[in-house]
């Protein structure tokens, strides 16, 4: 029987014949995606890169931006190792009690770059991939990748599943078994004792890698090679500048000093021999030609000093600066150097007892003086307390004025005082209000408390609130830093307690001027 022809003849069978065919596109295998995926990641890492346009195309495009600004194997594998330091463990409890609970000591490599301070203000992060190559080039620290089963939100397509179980990569110390006995051990003491203060670095070490190599490369000259550890230096920090903004995170560069912190205390006292903080003892000259970092150290002077004597000169700086700042506000101007200050203070103090024991002479009238400011309405205090505030001093004299003096409660113009010292200037509206007030403070002995002590109390040793009236060059000196504006209000609101006194005293030898006064007087409050 034959067999019977198709009856559906396919449509434009021609046709396709005559177009030729494409090839099938070759699906890759994910061992050639992950190639191609890890090459990738790696040929951005290292900053190298195809030239093609289209790589040409994406940098223009602001794709590529981040490529340059990866940092070399070596700087990479420095902040690990002081990521995972005995320093930075026994600083960080959290981590630390990560690795106690790992049975091997190991921490998620994620972990260590999103939380230790020395990948702080860092990006980008380089990929994990990139890590691992620079944790196989340490002397230290060991990785291993971690191969879980997917969860089941990961199967269904769920984004809302913990990556937890999905795998990645772990640190570790090599040497964590002698880590894990002696890191609890340490005290604030002892890393006190190993901790150096580092200045005038080079330029070229600016960083947290650069002056982690710059300082192995110090401890292993004139120690001998192997001398220094790989694990010797433990944490870099950078001190803020004083320049920077209150408040500011801690800077990620340094300006050419760093506090080094050393595990062993013999790399600390080599250093501080090595360099000393006192240039005539630095090492010769002739080294210069040395290659290697160590004639950059000598020609930029490059010094060490300990973590103590740092200390000690900054408690003498601050010393120093209260006492200049307490000079610069006591003496009538400020001298080019300490010797000059002293004698102004001494003057100062003579002035001082002077006026106690000899009676204050009576102010011109206001209104006859020629002065550009009120004579005699500026006095001195000492010995007020240093956190007290403006208003709580105003308080004070005015409540000491109260029983004295007429209008005490306008008496104080202004309080001239900076928080945390010790002493104060007060401007008064008239000189009568001054000699009163120094006459009260001559008969009471009056203390301020506490800081916030607006009535005073009786002191408790022999420390008093003290007021001189300050006078002559020290008084013109004064005003003349004063704004020419306030200096005019001075004047007038003297002259008008004057005015008025002379009308409550039945002075008639200033009738119109003191008349007008009390017409004003009257248009104010009628």
């Amino acid at each position: 029987m034959a067999t019977p022809g198709f009856a559906f003849v396919p449509r434009k069978l021609a046709k396709s014949v005559e177009k030729p065919v494409k090839p099938a596109r070759q699906v890759a295998s994910s061992s050639k995606i992950a190639k191609s995926t890890h090459a990738k990641a790696g040929e951005m890492y290292a900053g190298g890169g195809d030239d093609s346009e289209s790589v040409r195309a994406r940098r223009q495009t602001g794709r590529l931006k981040q490529k340059e600004s990866y940092l070399d194997d070596g700087a990479y594998a420095a902040l690990l190792e002081l990521a995972l330091s005995d320093h930075a463990l026994w600083s960080s409890r959290e981590m630390l009690e990560i690795m106690e609970t790992n049975e091997d000591g190991f921490v998620p490599l994620s972990y260590v770059t999103s939380s230790a301070p020395a990948f702080a203000g860092m990006t980008p992060i380089p990929p994990e991939l990139a890590l691992m190559r620079c944790i196989k080039s340490s002397s230290v620290l060991e990785g291993r990748m971690v191969i879980a089963e997917p969860c089941q939100d990961a199967w269904i397509g769920q984004r809302g599943g913990s990556s937890a179980g999905q795998g990645g990569f772990e640190v570790r110390r090599k040497d964590w078994t002698k880590v894990r006995e002696r890191i609890r051990k340490y005290t604030s003491f002892q890393w006190d004792s190993k901790t150096i203060y580092v200045e005038n670095l080079p330029h070229s070490v600016r960083t947290v890698p650069a002056v982690y190599q710059f300082v192995r490369e110090l401890l292993a000259d004139g120690m001998g090679p192997g001398a220094s550890q790989a694990e010797s230096v433990q944490s870099i920090t950078f001190p803020s500048h004083r320049d920077d903004k209150p408040g500011a995170p801690p800077p990620t560069k340094s300006r050419g000093f760093a506090f080094v912190v050393l595990l062993h205390v013999k790399d600390a006292e080599h250093l501080l021999q090595r360099w000393p903080w006192s240039l005539d003892s630095h090492p010769s000259q002739a080294l210069v030609d040395t290659p290697g970092v160590v004639a950059e150290a000598v020609e930029l002077g490059f010094r060490c000093l300990s973590k103590k004597e740092w200390d000690r000169l900054k408690m003498e700086y601050l010393s120093l600066q209260r006492q200049l700042l307490e000079k610069t506000m006591t003496s009538s101007r400020p001298g080019p150097s300490v010797r000059v200050l002293d004698a102004q203070e001494q003057a100062l103090r003579q002035n001082y007892t002077e006026a106690k024991e000899t009676p204050v002479p009576a102010p011109a009238p206001a209104h006859q003086t020629t002065l550009p400011y009120p004579a005699d309405c500026l006095v001195f205090v000492k010995n007020v307390h240093p956190e007290t505030n403006k208003t709580t001093l105003r308080s004070l004299f005015t409540h000491a004025l109260g029983g004295v003096a007429s209008g005490a409660a306008d008496a104080i113009d202004y309080v001239d005082y900076n928080k945390g010292l010790d002493s104060c200037l007060l401007r008064l509206t008239a000189p009568q209000h001054a000699r009163a007030l120094v006459a009260l403070f001559s008969d009471r002995k009056i203390t301020q408390a506490s800081a916030l002590d607006s009535e005073g109390a009786p002191p408790a040793g022999d420390t008093s609130i003290e007021i001189v009236l300050v006078q002559g060059k020290k008084e013109e000196v004064y005003w003349e830093k004063v704004p020419e504006k306030i200096r005019k209000q001075a004047v007038a609101k003297a002259q008008g307690v004057f005015e008025d006194a002379a009308v409550h005293n039945g002075d008639q030898g200033a009738g119109g001027a003191v008349t007008g006064g009390k017409k004003r007087k009257r248009r104010k409050h009628g």
